[in-house]
């Protein structure tokens, strides 16, 4: 640990309000043992000017110190999380979270913490302990991670959102959803090697069955820096069904740019192209491409545990779309979405996380009726989303509670719907 940040806190605490006399005392005894490398004193004398009514981030801060030298891991880590309940000291007390998980040899936690860090602090040398301490983690524990996630949820209208040929089924029903993630490190580092990534995910209705998605997804991915930008280009493929049968494939090719601006400022730029293939008749007017552009700027609150993400994105659409004798319905819209995210460390533990997007889709060509009646498609969509998080709720294991709340509103009344969804998921990382 950084006896710079020792001192200073201990300063702090000298030139702020004090609670009294005694503990006062209390506090410099414990500082006096610690100095000594008396821990063990110092510990007893920090505890009882808790005792006495001392309640100040520097005295958990060291309290925290006392117990990682002493190896009380637990106790530290409870020290270190009241310390986090002052937002300007979050940071470092995230760190601090980060070396005692690493002493537990709990390495997925611990990198989680020092990435915390980086996330929230403004402090150049903290955020060089903690890239450094990223950087120390064993090689073997950061070249293969896993991601999972099961949820159970309520829908009041199931939809196939991703599918523009799609209406609302104008029914609730039960749903479990299943995220699945891994990525592993191939050759060369994480800042310039070749990766392999894959996923499954799963929305599963208990009786609206015909809206049930499965999708796999299998991709190798390189990356390589190009002077100040982070830059990777993937290869991926993706296959999926839908109500148990066989529904689209596709073939990607993606191009991300990564570059730190400011301290605790980042910005992204994404380039897709994505070929899609019909597995079923009822799917072969979604067959064509689509092209993503993405611009995406994400903001580290300083002090505060807060983050902001916002990005813009353009789809250029050009599917089969789907032609009769009489009628004809356009599958390829133009698409503008706007994207706002915010998230707010509560405690240590507990996480707020509110967003809300705005896409218009613009169709390309006009839709003709049965009765010869023709008018372009046009669809706003508004989307809103509050999770609350609660992380390590038994080892890597978290728990998250959320509520969507989605309006599509179209000039072709049968694309018009609501929907509300409400999710319990429980997710961990290994």
């Amino acid at each position: 640990m950084s006896r710079y940040y020792l001192i200073s806190l201990v300063f702090l605490l000298m030139v702020s309000p004090l609670y009294g006399d005694d503990g006062l005392t209390a506090f410099r005894e414990a500082m006096q043992s610690f100095k000594a490398g008396n821990y063990s004193e110092a510990m007893t004398a920090f505890e009882r000017a808790e005792a006495l009514g001392m309640a100040k981030p520097a005295l958990y801060y060291n309290l925290g110190v006392v117990y990682y030298r002493l190896e009380h891991w637990e106790r530290a880590i409870a020290a270190f999380k009241k310390t986090a309940d002052y937002p300007k000291m979050a940071p470092l007390a995230y760190y601090n979270l980060g070396l005692v998980k690493r002493k537990q040899n709990d390495l997925v936690a611990a990198r989680d913490w020092f990435e915390r860090t980086l996330e929230t602090t403004q402090d150049a040398k903290l955020s060089q302990l903690a890239g450094r301490a990223l950087d120390n983690l064993p090689k073997k524990s950061a070249a293969w991670n896993h991601f999972l996630s099961v949820g159970l949820g309520y829908d009041d209208n199931v939809t196939l959102e991703s599918d523009a040929s799609a209406v609302a089924s104008e029914e609730s029903d039960i749903f479990y959803e299943l995220f699945g993630f891994t990525q592993g490190l191939l050759s060369g580092s994480y800042r310039d090697g070749l990766l392999f990534r894959g996923s499954l995910f799963g929305d599963i209705y208990a009786e609206q069955s015909d809206y049930s998605l499965l999708e796999g997804n299998l991709g190798l991915y390189k990356r390589l820096p190009i002077h100040s930008w982070e830059s990777e280009g993937g290869i991926y493929t993706t296959y999926s069904t839908l109500g148990g049968e066989p529904y689209l494939s596709s073939g990607n090719l993606v191009l991300d740019l990564r570059r730190e601006i400011t301290e605790g400022m980042k910005i992204r730029l994404r380039i897709r192209f994505k070929a899609f293939y019909s597995l079923d008749q009822e799917s072969e007017g979604l067959e064509g491409q689509v092209f993503n552009l993405r611009g995406e700027g994400i903001w580290a609150v300083s002090g505060t545990g807060s983050r902001i993400r916002s990005y813009y994105q353009l789809e250029l659409n050009d599917r089969e779309d789907i032609e009769t004798e009489t009628t004809f319905t356009s599958l390829s819209p133009t698409r503008h979405t706007l994207y706002l995210d915010y998230r707010k460390a509560l405690t240590p533990d507990w996480q707020l996380k509110t967003s809300g997007s705005y896409r218009r889709s613009r169709y390309n060509e006009e839709n003709v009726d049965s009765t010869g009646l023709s008018k372009t498609r046009t669809d706003k969509r508004l989307k809103l989303a509050f999770e609350l998080s609660r992380r390590h709720i038994w080892n890597n294991l978290q728990l998250a509670l959320e509520y969507r709340y989605t309006d599509n509103d179209s000039n072709i009344d049968s694309y018009s719907y609501s929907r509300n969804t409400l999710m319990i998921n429980l997710m961990n990382s290994f």
